[in-house]
């Protein structure tokens, strides 16, 4: 049950559970300035709770109208705490506006907490599928670092999905490295991620089609090591380095020249001063 009524704007409070974790600067101004010129083209929803009103969609109408000094608000008026306007304030901020993945991520896990829906029912309010509510409330429950990397825009959702995969914190942060210095592609990340997969023995995903009985060749595994000291100690101090393997080969026999006798120290290797920030050892023995 609603109605429509001015609301005054000191009777107002931000969404408990907000749709947007930040507002553009520049595109508030913008709206502000078209309100400031236009009026309230559409009002914002509320809902009421004693004795005052919380924002269920509007927020940044209603954040405009704040920083027009305005001292109330034309606004659409629930009475009651149901999930029908939290219908509305998803049909008003994930299906009509654009949402970041990480918006989405932090706003479909806060509806699962505070109402404990069951994700079937999660999709149906969305209006998405099953898989696309598993996969925001993957991104809540993966790799922090992937998550902030993803809501600053240093990644694609994407690559995001691929790095959650590796559970080691090190090796996520490693690779995530990567991918952020080199821009990579999905393809990019999943082979990255397949190849450190492989080299510490844990099954590849996914997982081979319902009802494949053909066995696939065994696939050799990849080791992720320094290509100069054949070290693979603190992973995550390795660089990413595109070179042709002639060249590589090349650079190999011009190193082992470099040492003129049984176990002189490689060059650029430790002497006996430890180097700050690195592990010594080089390859297990």
């Amino acid at each position: 049950m609603s109605d429509i009524r001015n609301v005054s704007i000191s009777e107002i409070r931000a969404p408990e559970l907000p749709s947007r974790t930040s507002m553009d600067p520049m595109k508030l101004g913008d709206l502000a300035a078209s309100m400031r010129i236009h009026g309230l083209i559409q009002p914002i929803v509320l809902v009421q709770r004693g004795d005052y009103y919380e924002v269920v969609a509007g927020h940044r109408r209603y954040t405009a109208a704040q920083q027009l000094g305005w001292l109330e608000i034309r606004a659409i008026v629930f009475l009651s705490d149901e999930i029908e306007w939290e219908s509305v304030r998803l049909d008003e901020n994930v299906v009509r506006e654009e949402l970041s993945p990480t918006d989405e991520a932090i706003y479909v896990a806060g509806l699962w907490r505070r109402y404990q829906m069951p994700v079937e029912d999660l999709a149906k309010l969305f209006h998405r599928s099953i898989a696309w509510v598993d996969e925001r409330y993957a991104l809540i429950t993966g790799n922090q670092e992937v998550f902030a990397a993803l809501r600053d825009g240093q990644i694609s959702l994407g690559v995001a999905h691929e790095l959650n995969r590796l559970e080691d914190p090190d090796t996520c942060r490693y690779f995530l490295r990567n991918c952020v210095s080199v821009g990579a592609t999905i393809e990019q990340a999943r082979l990255w991620v397949n190849q450190s997969l492989i080299a510490t023995a844990m099954p590849l995903l996914p997982p081979p089609p319902a009802g494949e009985t053909a066995e696939t060749p065994p696939v050799a595994a990849v080791p992720i090591q320094c290509a100069y000291c054949g070290g693979n100690k603190d992973p995550w101090n390795l660089e990413t380095v595109f070179i042709h393997k002639w060249h590589l080969h090349q650079l190999a026999r011009m190193t082992a020249e470099m040492t003129t006798h049984k176990g002189e120290p490689r060059h650029g290797e430790p002497t006996g001063e430890s180097v700050p920030g690195r592990e010594t050892g080089g390859a297990d023995a």
